[in-house]
């Protein structure tokens, strides 16, 4: 990216985005939701690095990521809750970039990122049915006892 900007506002991240002019391989706009340990660098170095996909599933996204500055990588990830990034095995924030997108801010040499799809609400939902299983074999196990008890008076 040879330029970034961060955008004050939703509308203004907006029409930035979708300016005739806007040029998303040469130049990102950072949303205005920064995450506090997102480096913003309003000018970035014009070289060009690579991203080789690793492995795609639907909630998990590997890639090697290799440039000669730090730059910005900008993947057509929807950004939404739930998204979570880690580079070379380290947590790394994860920013807003051309108003729907996801972005990484990624130092010189060569990388590993993974993206991690998980949302709250499926943590949540999976210990809502952990604990109906549970409750469920509870009452099937309290059940037994009772026909038992019944059946050997």
């Amino acid at each position: 990216m040879s330029s970034a900007r961060t955008a004050s506002d939703e509308q203004q991240s907006l029409a930035l985005a979708t300016r005739q002019d806007f040029a998303a391989y040469e130049s990102v706009v950072l949303g205005p939701d920064l995450p506090g340990s997102f480096e913003v660098r309003t000018s970035a170095s014009a070289a060009r690095g690579t991203v080789h996909e690793v492995e795609r599933e639907p909630a998990r996204v590997v890639l090697d990521v290799e440039s000669g500055a730090p730059a910005y990588l900008v993947l057509t990830l929807p950004h939404y809750p739930g998204w979570s990034a880690t580079l070379d095995g380290h947590p790394a924030p994860i920013a807003r970039a051309n108003h729907a997108f996801t972005a990484l801010d990624v130092p010189a040499g060569t990388h590993r990122v993974e993206l991690r799809y998980e949302p709250a609400s499926w943590r949540i939902g999976l210990w809502i049915a952990a604990a109906s299983f549970a409750l469920g074999l509870a009452a099937v196990w309290s059940s037994s006892r009772r026909l038992g008890a019944a059946a050997g008076a």
